[in-house]
């Protein structure tokens, strides 16, 4: 087989392969319609709306955190005799003005100021007395 018989056979099979995957449509023509043969399709289709209900959302994270600042996050150290202080972060996830406050059986002498409001910055003062833990 000749190179000429060879070419003038591969686009032989590449036009009847154009004319067969276009329906016998020009497939360089834009007034082909692929969907004249289908009758039977609807030109406007209405989507019909289906209402929204109303539902409820509930958000289960903390609504606010509070963070030790240190070396040792996990425990406030406190040793018998030295004033220690610890630097505590507060921050609420809501616009409403916030107050940090000791709950509860606070040790005496134990203070919490307050350093800087606007930024939630406290700080935890205390220094534990001597007799605090009696050796027995």
């Amino acid at each position: 087989m000749s190179k000429f018989h060879w070419k003038e056979w591969v686009l032989a099979c590449l036009t009847m392969t154009m004319v067969t995957a276009c329906n016998g449509n020009s497939p360089f023509s834009r007034q082909a319609d692929p969907l004249s043969s289908h009758g039977d399709l609807k030109d406007d289709v209405t989507v019909a709306e289906v209402p929204e209900e109303q539902r409820e959302q509930q958000a289960l994270i903390r609504p606010f955190v509070v963070d030790v600042t240190g070396d040792d996050v996990t425990r406030l150290n406190f040793i018998v005799g030295q004033a220690s202080s610890h630097e505590i972060s507060a921050r609420i996830f809501d616009e409403a003005q916030f107050t940090l406050q000791l709950k509860g059986d606070a040790p005496e002498g134990l203070q919490l100021l307050e350093k800087d409001s606007g930024n939630g910055l406290w700080e935890i003062v205390w220094t534990p007395p001597q007799d605090l833990v009696s050796p027995t």
